[in-house]
């Protein structure tokens, strides 16, 4: 039975900014509360255990219903004071102040139920924590006892290994999105330009990391091979076979579904020539036939690499050759996605650049009718939003690696577990109150006459 426990985050926007009112990465925020409600988390349980952990996590997700209603509510309070010209910041704080009581209450009974659901789980079962089942991954064939705890200890760093290669990955990804995002205070917008060498060490960093973990999973693989006997082996030519999920195939599925978009809808806020928009169009044909080639020869490699690992006498030395084919055109894959985003600006004019990635000074702001001054002061104020943003979801990408890591370790202490939830909270409701802080700040910047209009430009705009 397939159990997957999600909570949504939701999105606000106030005051012509984007400000994050619940948690900063959706993702890890789901990962945290469904850890224990993943298939191949709690694949060995008994049907009473089962039975129980089901009761336990449906009222769990019932009363986090009724939560995020509550939260809803305070959201819509909050949005309404800010659609006023002088908004009341006691008043603000105050509800704020609540919704991270409510948040906080929520996070904890969930967490308090995933300890419970673990707590049903005996020694045995606990060391089985986040490892697949055997029989998913080695298909087809019946391990003994003595295989078994083989198949564990075989796994389990290899477990771990890819949780402290998520918590890398997603500490670079940020510092490539800082790169994307960087901004020029003294024109009032992002970068003119990318720093494009930058970008491509970053990636390659990236790279390096997947390149690594796939590796590992190849070592694993190799090990697994060699743990069956001669009879097993021979079945790897008919029916049986060995599966361990590949960790960068599916983001590279999910980034050639959504790399190409028209020029209008790419840049939005400008107005394209005939020309430039021709100019895109053709790089990307380019771009989207060299990732066309460069994917029909991974998927060929790939469907070698299979053949070879489930074969009955593997050849270890052209399994680990293969691998290396394969991350070398992922890298290229990776580094050329980052080249061509550099490429897309250089299709725009300075001007353009300004209007089509300066996301945190819309339109209903010039509309007010700021200054100079105000408009350096506003965008100095947007850069402390995006530093306090970036550096929060820093800090709780790390605490959530860290739970994800306590949850699985079969000796982990309870209370640890709830300190790190505790300090995720603690966090998560400063980075709010700072962007909060902020947000009064840039509404101060504004005079009487021109925080009336703002207002009824947002009210004219919902």
């Amino acid at each position: 039975m397939k159990r997957q426990y999600k909570f949504k985050i939701k999105v606000a926007t106030i005051l012509g900014l984007t400000t994050l009112f619940a948690f900063a990465n959706v993702a890890r925020a789901e990962d945290r509360t469904s850890v224990l409600g993943n298939s191949s988390v709690l694949w060995n349980l008994t049907p009473t255990q089962a039975k129980q952990a089901d009761e336990l996590i449906a009222a769990a997700l019932q009363r986090a219903a009724t939560s995020q209603i509550e939260i809803d509510g305070t959201r819509r309070q909050i949005t309404g004071l800010f659609l006023e010209p002088s908004p009341d910041q006691k008043a603000i704080l105050d509800i704020q102040n609540r919704q991270d009581a409510i948040k906080a209450r929520r996070d904890e009974d969930l967490l308090q139920t995933n300890l419970t659901v673990r707590q049903l789980l005996s020694p045995e079962q606990r060391q089985w924590l986040g490892i697949p089942r055997a029989a998913d991954v080695l298909s087809g064939i019946e391990l003994s006892q003595a295989q078994l705890k083989k198949y564990r200890e075989l796994m389990q760093p290899y477990l771990l290994a890819t949780l402290t290669a998520a918590k890398q990955r997603a500490n670079l990804e940020l510092d490539q999105t800082i790169l994307l995002q960087e901004m020029d205070l003294v024109h009032g917008c992002h970068a003119m330009s990318l720093d494009e060498p930058a970008l491509i060490a970053n990636q390659k960093q990236v790279s390096a990391l997947d390149s690594g973990l796939a590796r590992k999973r190849t070592q694993v693989e190799i090990e697994l091979h060699n743990l069956l006997t001669e009879t097993q082996r021979k079945q790897l030519a008919s029916s049986a076979k060995i599966v361990l999920p590949d960790p960068v195939e599916s983001k590279l599925q999910n980034e050639s579904t959504t790399v190409f978009a028209p020029p209008e809808q790419v840049f939005k806020r400008v107005t394209l020539t005939n020309e430039q928009k021709d100019r895109y169009n053709s790089q990307m044909s380019k771009f989207m036939a060299d990732l066309d080639q460069g994917k029909k020869l991974r998927d060929k490699l790939v469907a070698e690499r299979n053949k070879l690992l489930n074969s009955p006498a593997l050849d270890q030395s052209a399994l680990v050759n293969n691998q290396d084919r394969i991350n070398q055109i992922d890298e290229q894959r990776a580094v050329s996605k980052v080249t061509q985003i550099a490429k897309t600006r250089d299709v725009l004019t300075k001007e353009q650049r300004h209007d089509a990635y300066n996301r945190h000074h819309p339109k209903i702001w010039s509309d007010t009718g700021i200054d100079a001054e105000q408009d350096k002061k506003i965008m100095a104020i947007h850069m402390k939003i995006e530093e306090s943003d970036r550096e929060g979801q820093r800090k709780m990408g790390e605490i959530t690696a860290e739970i994800r890591q306590l949850f699985f370790e079969p000796t982990s202490n309870d209370r640890e577990i709830i300190s790190a939830q505790k300090n995720f909270d603690r966090v998560e409701a400063e980075t709010i109150h700072k962007q909060l802080e902020c947000l009064f700040e840039g509404r101060a910047v504004l005079t009487e006459v021109q925080r009336v209009k703002l207002v009824q430009l947002m009210r004219a705009e919902n």
